[in-house]
């Protein structure tokens, strides 16, 4: 094809490389913000943060496997992007709520309101692995939610029409999966939904000029 009937570059083409470039950006700055105010908390008084219905949550172990799925679905959404400017947007969003939630864990510790009981196999490796960079420290807001809603909003559209049913009701259960683990508390949880609708609801002017 003559070069000039070559259509040249444009943010309507598939974002593969600036989605693993912002898998890999994302990916650092949670890893350094968990691991600096995880140290910080365990130095500072944390609270817990905790209402009388926090008691009534039970604790599944099983939950620990919707419960890290998360971090299959937010590279899954980045890569799922039509285009850069919805990458883009995507991708802002996440990092914002990651630095607020990160400034509120230094300015404000908390700590977790339950105490999760003593598993056997197969489930407490999974929860060891997950306490290796996730302590239970930190809770409000529940960063976990608050990256939840983000990933919906984003791939709702994207999930073919007759699998969306199935989508709606995982990331339901990655939802209750933050209470079921006893990782977060009610409040936490509420606080992180919070965070990520009014992530999501980043003005669209503004998303075009990450584009």
């Amino acid at each position: 094809m003559p070069r000039h009937l070559v259509p040249p570059a444009s943010s309507t083409e598939p974002p593969l490389l600036a989605a693993t470039v912002w898998a890999g950006v994302l990916g650092l700055v949670f890893t350094a913000g968990y691991r600096l105010t995880n140290a910080h908390a365990a130095l500072a008084p944390a609270v817990r943060v905790a209402l009388p219905w926090d008691s009534a949550v039970p604790f599944w172990a099983w939950t620990i496997v919707p419960y890290l799925s998360l971090n299959l679905m937010l590279p899954l959404a980045l890569f799922a992007c039509a285009d850069r400017r919805a990458l883009h947007a995507l991708g802002a969003r996440v990092l914002a709520v990651m630095v607020l939630s990160f400034a509120v864990f230094w300015a404000w510790p908390t700590a977790s309101v339950h105490i999760q009981p003593p598993m056997g196999l197969p489930w407490q490796p999974w929860f060891d692995g997950l306490r290796a960079f996730e302590a239970p420290v930190n809770q409000v807001p529940s960063l976990h939610v608050a990256v939840l809603v983000l990933v919906w909003q984003a791939m709702r559209a994207r999930v073919p029409v007759r699998l969306r049913g199935l989508w709606h009701g995982w990331c339901a259960l990655v939802a209750w999966s933050t209470l079921a683990t006893w990782q977060h508390g009610l409040v936490d949880v509420a606080a992180g939904a919070a965070l990520g609708w009014l992530a999501g609801q980043w003005p669209r002017d503004g998303a075009r000029r990450l584009a």
